[in-house]
């Protein structure tokens, strides 16, 4: 295989990658704000 393949291939599976990272951040970020919402749920049922 000739280097400049061998490169590209390597560039496109962290392109990939990159977006799979993203896409977990988002999810992360979503959770996040689901959490905050049930533990203000959570407070004004103990109030």
């Amino acid at each position: 295989m000739l280097y400049n393949e061998h490169r590209t291939k390597s560039n496109e599976r962290r392109a990939t990658s990159n977006e799979r990272g993203a896409t977990s951040e988002e999810q992360r970020a979503k959770s996040d704000e689901q959490r905050a919402t049930s533990n203000e749920i959570c407070a004004v049922y103990l109030t």
